[in-house]
């Protein structure tokens, strides 16, 4: 017998900057020099797209907050304590 669910919090705010294809673009960028990935399988190029085929294969729940304007920032600031 396992777990029947795991619970994880993680923000995935950006994209992966370990990905190949973004070390390419800043290789480019700060040296001007271009990297052949030419040779590399496609599905290990970017790693966010390799997260979406991982999270393809089982039943996830993911969260999301909804911001519904200024009026929920004003509530949220009320709610912390915090005044605008």
């Amino acid at each position: 017998m396992g777990a029947l669910s795991v619970g994880v919090d993680i923000l995935f705010a950006e994209p992966d900057r370990s990905s190949l294809r973004n070390i390419q673009k800043t290789i480019s960028a700060d040296f001007g020099h271009t990297v052949n990935l030419a040779g590399v399988p496609q599905q290990y190029i970017d790693n966010d797209a390799m997260l979406v085929e991982a999270l393809r294969k089982g039943p996830f729940v993911l969260g999301y907050q909804f911001l519904f304007g200024d009026r929920i920032e004003k509530n949220m600031h009320t709610l912390s304590g915090q005044c605008p």
